[in-house]
């Protein structure tokens, strides 16, 4: 569980760096990408 709050965390900030450089059109995507993310670092 400590392994899955350190992958949100950081990828959570990433994707927030990504929006302010992108836009907000992209979010969407991430959000799909974070759910991708999320299975990974929770196996």
């Amino acid at each position: 569980m400590v392994k899955f709050s350190l992958c949100s965390k950081y990828f959570c900030n990433s994707i927030h760096e990504v929006q302010k450089t992108y836009g907000m059109k992209t979010c969407s995507f991430l959000r799909h990408l974070l759910e991708m993310i999320k299975s990974i670092c929770s196996q």
